[in-house]
């Protein structure tokens, strides 16, 4: 005698279906947090490439500072040009405004890639626009520059100069004693500027990452303090701040 054939009850379907659903919910819910895990990866990898990247840019055009032109035999003429300082300008009290750096050298070529074989005084003028990093040189007249990294929030400058301690007498050894923004910097002393600090704070978004309402934390960048949720930092993002101090090694202390 055959057996009789029996198929899975109502209770039983409903059941499976249920873990099913479990299942598949599971699924997709480690499926959203690895893709937002792997998003945040990248971006904070970018976050620090842009500013890496951005920093050795500004390093490498700094050593430039004070760069002199030579004669047949290789000996400095002239006195060496660090800082153009009517171009150079402090960016405000407001918290949105970044500094501008600008500064003149013998050379060849400007930030541009514009080209003088025979060598020329180049001024190359460096702010931020619309969070772009912008470059401009001097070799080509009436060019609006290149951007050279973006998400940058904040660029501020502070010159290092060398003074008695105390006084504002300058010492002659050549190390930054104390350090000033552009207003606060005299006229005339280029000649005994021995370092540059840069502060960037670079911002990246997050489209993965969703907008809680929490306000973003603060940033000091040298000598300015940005507050968490006022502009610049009304907006959620990934953000690095970015500080170095670079040497000038065109120094010269003969000239003090």
């Amino acid at each position: 005698m055959a057996k009789q054939q029996r198929g899975f009850s109502l209770v039983e379907l409903m059941i499976a279906m249920a873990l099913g659903l479990v299942i598949v919910a599971a699924a997709i819910q480690l499926f959203t947090t690895n893709q937002r895990t792997f998003r945040l990866q990248m971006d904070v990898t970018e976050v620090q490439e842009q500013g890496r990247f951005a920093m050795d840019y500004l390093s490498r055009n700094i050593l430039n500072f004070g760069r002199r032109e030579r004669d047949a035999v290789g000996l400095a003429i002239g006195d060496p040009a660090i800082l153009d300082e009517t171009l150079s300008k402090e960016g405000g009290a407001s918290a949105t405004a970044s500094d501008v750096l600008a500064y003149t050298f013998f050379g060849t070529e400007d930030c541009e890639g514009d080209v003088n074989a025979l060598g020329e005084m180049i001024t190359n003028e460096i702010w931020v626009d619309n969070e772009e990093l912008i470059c401009r040189g001097s070799v080509s007249a009436g060019t609006n520059g290149v951007a050279v990294a973006g998400g940058i929030e904040s660029f501020q400058v502070l010159y290092g100069v060398d003074v008695t301690a105390g006084q504002e007498d300058f010492s002659g050894e050549g190390s930054a004693t104390a350090y000033y923004n552009a207003d606060s910097l005299a006229l005339g002393t280029s000649e005994v500027i021995t370092a540059i600090r840069i502060g960037l704070l670079v911002r990246v978004e997050n489209a993965l990452q969703p907008d809680t309402g929490q306000v973003p934390p603060s940033f000091i960048v040298l000598d300015k303090e940005l507050q968490g949720g006022a502009a610049p930092l009304d907006t959620p993002g990934i953000r690095r701040l970015f500080v170095s101090t670079i040497k000038i090694r065109n120094f010269n202390g003969t000239s003090i």
